[in-house]
């Protein structure tokens, strides 16, 4: 089987390295993360750090923001944010963020509804990156 080329988003601040794998940074116009030839409406993946979950659901205009990214997810056949965190730290709250846990975490999930997102969550960077690899693998071989 022919190994996928995984593209990477240019403003991707601290892009997953996949060792052993093809690797692009492309100017992606959704999503973080996506492969050679299904970037446009195939699959979608969007990463989500700890810190950038909480910023983004929590500041008015990043909200906005991520709500016309997932809006923009809507043509792919499978759209997904993967979390480096697992429910139950979200729910703890966060050092920077005075919004509570459970609101966030509810608007998030309100979001992926509305916007058929799949919510990936994982417990840490690795465990994340490691589903971002099988997902985008996944949809390599089913298509």
């Amino acid at each position: 089987m022919k190994k996928i080329i995984i593209q990477i988003d240019s403003r991707e601040k601290k892009p997953f390295a996949f060792k052993g794998n093809y690797t692009e940074v492309k100017n992606l116009k959704t999503g973080d993360y996506s492969i050679k030839g299904a970037a446009t409406n195939g699959i979608c993946i969007e990463r989500k750090s700890l810190d950038d979950f909480f910023n983004t659901l929590t500041k008015s205009n990043n909200a906005k923001r991520f709500e016309k990214e997932m809006s923009r997810m809507k043509p792919f056949f499978f759209k997904c944010v993967v979390v480096e965190a697992l429910p139950e730290r979200i729910l703890s709250g966060h050092y920077k963020c005075k919004a509570s846990g459970q609101n966030v975490l509810n608007y998030f999930l309100k979001l992926c509804v509305t916007f058929q997102v799949s919510p990936i969550f994982c417990n840490g960077r690795k465990e994340a990156e490691k589903m971002t690899l099988e997902l985008l693998n996944a949809y390599h071989v089913s298509f």
